[in-house]
């Protein structure tokens, strides 16, 4: 995971970073069997999926994940407005 928070510091518009620390954090949810860590990864999941909407694999994933979770559409549609938010929070405090 410190390998991508040093890629998303030096540079938070690659997409890739925040798909592979999503993915780092997922694995690590269900290793640790720690919840907080789903909620980290969405964050990092949508933060890719804004930065390169058009990628199937970064929306596939974090449709799985939702899944994983339990949330239901409506509920992940809710979901992504609120993580929307704290995602132009972050970008404002990147500035």
């Amino acid at each position: 995971i410190e390998v991508h928070d040093i890629r998303i510091k030096r540079n938070p518009n690659i997409p890739s970073a925040h798909y592979f620390k999503a993915k780092a954090l997922h694995e690590l949810a269900i290793l640790k069997g720690d919840k907080t860590y789903y909620q980290k990864s969405l964050f990092h999941f949508t933060t890719a999926i804004k930065l390169a909407p058009d990628n199937e694999r970064y929306v596939t994933e974090r449709s799985e994940l939702y899944i994983k979770m339990g949330i239901t559409k409506k509920d992940a549609e809710a979901k992504i407005l609120e993580l929307e938010g704290v995602i132009k929070v972050f970008d404002m405090s990147l500035k």
